[in-house]
């Protein structure tokens, strides 16, 4: 079988091929040089239209042939050396890419050349990546996944994995990067596809299999009920020799919460990018790993969204900046607006876009909002924006349910400790139950069990040098409003 780099130049050339190259006068050369059987020789003089004979070539050649050597060779017996030049120099430069893979930034000019936006914007449509609207450009986040994206591409299969609470924007930042970065589709990655696991239990899993088959497969009339019926080992096989003839594939999977999910990826043998509220389920990968943490935004990011949809907070900053009118008591009454607006939101996109939405563009209402937050918890905030949840609450039971009792129970017992501020394992220790003797004992098992929290739902902020944990404002919210719930009924 040809390798990745020899399948995409293969394919490269199609346009070419289909302009100067007659597949029925190269069939007698590639048999007799071993590297067509007499059955695929047939079947390829069976194919209706010269098109269909190229691809049914394509196919045949890709998976018997060890390099592109044959087929260069037969250019050059025919006398069709514009063909044999555009090869030898596509696989010279290929090896340059290669050599420059993880350096796009100082590219050689003749190697490395990125796709116009156009194309790019037409293969993430084509492989049903969401498109972005209405988001705020993180360049620091942006550029940290498409290095770790760059640096995986050179692998046979890879994993990263961006890791976050509900509503982080995990999902924009991964199609942000996708669109923007010119060199990642295109250079890196010839081909993308989107899966969303977040609606897949596990018993669905062969779903998600069938519809990146679909996804993969040229074939515009596709026999569904077949596909139905077939064990989970024939879909593997189908999607393994589907992706043979889509070279350097990446697979774009958003909100991953099965742990099957995790393994049959790993199975394929991808190169994956995935979204996750829980990155304990990657523990299975044995490809190469890299994970993400995703923070909320800082004070200027969300100074830059409210400048972008809160209209009349754009206005009077405006206003008062062309009249140069903008004194120090009105700087500072701004920046308290941004830090209330970071502070009440945890710098959560999500819960941010509700609040704009909410105030209809007037900072006072938003300031109630964000009081009614505090008063009747996040239910207030119950409203249709780009976020797949109408509630807050329901997007953050979405984390709590996939965790065990007693990680529960610790998460409600947050409602009695303050938020957005560290807190010491020794203060910890007086909240979560644990029945041992020695107090570093208890010490560890508070962490592992704190820790195992973070890891599943990203609710707690977990220090670097793993001694303290934080509740999140929005953890707090959460906690309190479950417990007024239970007492209420």
């Amino acid at each position: 079988m040809l390798s990745e780099k020899d399948r995409a130049i293969l394919y490269e050339s199609v346009e070419l091929l289909v302009h100067d190259f007659d597949p029925e006068d190269s069939i007698i050369f590639l048999e007799v040089h071993d590297i067509l059987t007499r059955s695929q020789c047939e079947k390829i003089e069976k194919q209706p239209s010269r098109l269909e004979k190229l691809r049914e070539l394509l196919r045949a050649y890709s998976r018997r042939a060890e390099s592109l050597l044959p087929l260069i060779q037969y250019f050059d017996y025919n006398l069709q050396f514009h063909l044999c030049d555009f090869l030898n120099e596509k696989l010279k430069a290929a090896k340059e890419v290669e050599n420059n893979r993880h350096f796009p930034d100082v590219p050689n000019p003749k190697a490395v050349v990125p796709l116009k936006k156009e194309k790019r914007l037409s293969l993430l449509l084509d492989g049903q990546v969401p498109a972005i609207r209405n988001a705020c450009v993180r360049e620091g986040i942006t550029k940290q996944i498409a290095d770790a994206l760059r640096s995986n591409s050179k692998l046979d299969s890879s994993f990263t994995v961006l890791h976050g609470m509900a509503g982080i924007g995990k999902t924009y930042a991964a199609a942000q990067t996708l669109m923007d970065d010119p060199y990642l589709i295109g250079v890196n990655f010839h081909h993308v596809y989107y899966l969303d696991d977040s609606r897949v239990t596990p018993n669905q899993i062969k779903h998600l299999m069938t519809d990146l088959l679909l996804m993969l497969s040229d074939q515009v009339v596709f026999n569904l009920p077949h596909v139905k019926d077939l064990s989970t080992v024939a879909l593997m096989k189908l999607l393994r020799e589907a992706l043979i003839d889509k070279p350097y594939t990446l697979v774009f999977v958003d909100d991953v919460r099965s742990a099957e999910t995790v393994r049959w990826l790993d199975q394929l043998g991808l190169n994956v990018l995935a979204t996750a509220r829980n990155i304990e389920i990657f523990d299975s990968v044995s490809s190469h790993i890299s994970i993400i943490p995703l923070q909320g935004f800082k004070n200027n990011e969300v100074a830059t969204y409210l400048d972008k949809f809160l209209t009349l907070y754009r206005l009077e900053m405006v206003q008062l900046l062309s009249q140069s009118k903008l004194n120090v008591e009105q700087l500072q009454n701004s920046d308290a607006f941004v830090r209330l607006a970071a502070d009440f939101s945890s710098g959560n996109p999500a819960v941010l876009s509700k609040l704009v939405k909410l105030s209809n563009g007037s900072c006072e209402r938003f300031k109630d909002y964000c009081a009614m937050m505090l008063k009747n918890s996040l239910k207030c905030l119950n409203c249709i924006t780009t976020y797949r949840f109408n509630d807050i609450e329901d997007a953050i039971h979405a984390s709590i349910v996939l965790l065990e009792d007693y990680e529960k129970d610790i998460i409600m017992r947050t409602a009695s400790l303050k938020f957005d501020v560290p807190i010491p394992l020794t203060e910890w220790c007086d909240v979560v139950p644990v029945e041992l003797c020695r107090r570093t004992s208890e010490i560890r098992e508070v962490y592992d069990r704190l820790s195992r929290i973070h890891k599943k739902t990203f609710l707690l902020d977990e220090s670097d040098d793993h001694s303290y944990f934080t509740v999140k404002r929005l953890t707090f919210l959460y906690a309190t409003s479950m417990l007024n719930n239970n007492d209420q009924q």
